[in-house]
């Protein structure tokens, strides 16, 4: 049976949940938003074990050391993510950048 483990932003507004399956599989993503990750590309990208890569991910989000996007389009439901400097939110998005904690980051 998998296992859930939320974590709620210190303003409410954010839910990161992480999904643990029973075949080891596990996701990352924000409740009510589309965007997520998986722990073996986390793993793959940082070229460590996926606990570690894991671990380090959610720490890194948890202490404001990664700025998470809220964008919505069209007034449309918001979509979240852990921005990576892509700029892959479309023309016509709204998006705002914050940390967890709900501090603005400095302009760039």
């Amino acid at each position: 049976m998998a296992s859930e483990e939320r974590h709620v932003s210190p303003d409410g507004e954010l839910v990161l949940l992480v999904v643990r399956e029973d075949d080891g599989d596990i996701t990352i993503g924000f409740e009510g938003s589309e965007w997520h990750t998986h722990g073996d590309v986390l793993a793959g990208v940082a070229e460590t074990t996926l606990e570690e890569a894991v671990q380090r991910f959610i720490d890194d989000l948890l202490n404001d050391k990664s700025v998470v996007a809220v964008g919505s389009y069209d007034r449309s439901p918001r979509y979240v993510w852990v921005e990576d400097g892509s700029g892959d939110a479309g023309k016509d998005a709204e998006v705002r950048l914050r940390y967890w904690s709900g501090r603005q980051p400095a302009p760039r």
